[in-house]
């Protein structure tokens, strides 16, 4: 999970951190699972065993759920 300063958004990518850094972000070769729309007031929880990703808008205070 990344979060693009271009574009304000987060990226959620399914591969190892060591692959990601290796590939190159410039060229668009990598794309992302899922986009979401949101600023840089947020925290994420994630919980891998029930497959559930949460984020926590800090600003809105808004929680938003994601299932896998």
């Amino acid at each position: 999970m990344l979060y693009n300063k271009t574009k304000q958004k987060i990226e959620i990518f399914f591969d190892t951190a060591k692959r990601l850094a290796q590939k190159n972000f410039k060229t668009y070769s990598v794309k992302p699972f899922k986009t979401l729309n949101t600023d840089e007031n947020f925290l994420i929880a994630i919980n891998e065993k029930k497959e559930l990703i949460a984020i926590y808008d800090t600003k809105k205070v808004v929680v938003s759920q994601i299932f896998f």
